[in-house]
């Protein structure tokens, strides 16, 4: 099934509702859009804008005229700020769709570049089903079933705060899965950005003790070689770190232009996504995450 703007090669997918964390959402996902010469592709989600000829003529019909009207306004909004970002040369698609917003953006997903969703800080209150939820469902269930990458943009993030222009992307490598499309969005986000790429292993030290193997720094240039003679201008920072992963991508977080993680892909493996490493960053870190399916080298090979 396509979705319009949504089934071309560069169209990013945003979740937009009425709350501030969306309107962070769709501002990163205008740049990010706007710098690959993409389509933006806005959506809204809510269950309670389907009717039906009966509901023309009893209360009901009422309130879902007012659900859609509602809707229109915040897709509209939603615009206005993308253009703010990108100016009105982006193109933009506004689609209002019938559905729990998980379930929706996971549909677009199978056609998107990239979907895009902002979050509230957890505990945290406010307007807007799709922002309350995606710490707990709509995020989770997109990541863990997409087959493109998904971001999360905590809500305060500023792009426009001064050095943040000048912060590197970090990437998070795990030596037991396939990395290639975790290093083709990273560098990717890189380049585009004009920013170095910082890559980070982190080990615990008990494993370390218990399996030295082969030194990781010699890993991390040979997994990372490719991928700078395809992108000569980005510098690559590599760092081995001894700590548990996902405490030590949140540290990176605060000094990163954004984070690129990989996740189980979907499938057997999704349901794993509860405890991992990525989950853990997606809903803690204070930089843009994103979340990019990847495989185990045993599906690899």
């Amino acid at each position: 099934m396509t979705h319009g703007s949504a089934a071309e090669e560069n169209a990013t997918v945003v979740g937009v509702d009425d709350s501030p964390a969306s309107v962070g959402a769709v501002r990163w996902a205008a740049a990010d859009s706007a710098s690959r010469a993409g389509t933006l592709v806005l959506v809204h989600a809510d269950p309670g804008i389907e009717g039906s000829f009966s509901d023309a003529i009893n209360l009901r019909g009422g309130r879902v005229a007012s659900a859609r009207s509602r809707a229109r306004s915040t897709l509209e909004r939603s615009r206005i700020a993308a253009e703010s970002v990108a100016g009105e040369s982006l193109s933009i698609e506004k689609v209002l769709a019938a559905g729990r917003p998980a379930d929706v953006l996971t549909d677009y997903a199978r056609d998107a570049w990239m979907v895009v969703v902002g979050s509230k800080a957890a505990g945290s209150r406010g307007a807007g089903s799709l922002a309350r939820g995606v710490l707990g469902s709509v995020c989770d269930h997109v990541a863990a079933h997409a087959h493109c990458p998904v971001v999360r943009v905590p809500e305060g993030y500023r792009q426009t705060k001064p050095d943040s222009a000048n912060l590197p992307v970090v990437v998070g490598l795990d030596i037991s899965v396939n990395n290639d499309a975790i290093l083709a969005v990273a560098f990717d986000q890189a380049s585009r950005g004009g920013v170095g790429l910082r890559v980070v292993h982190a080990r615990a030290d008990t494993e370390y003790r218990l399996d030295p193997g082969p030194p990781v720094e010699s890993w991390l240039t040979e997994v990372t070689a490719p991928w700078s003679e395809r992108y000569p201008s980005v510098p690559v920072s590599p760092a081995v770190v001894t700590d548990k992963a996902p405490h030590a991508i949140i540290e990176e977080s605060g000094h990163a232009q954004s984070i690129v993680v990989g996740s189980p892909s979907r499938g057997a493996m999704a349901s794993v996504f509860t405890g991992s490493t990525s989950r853990a960053v997606l809903h803690h870190s204070s930089a843009p995450t994103i979340v990019v399916p990847v495989a185990s080298l045993h599906h690899a090979h």
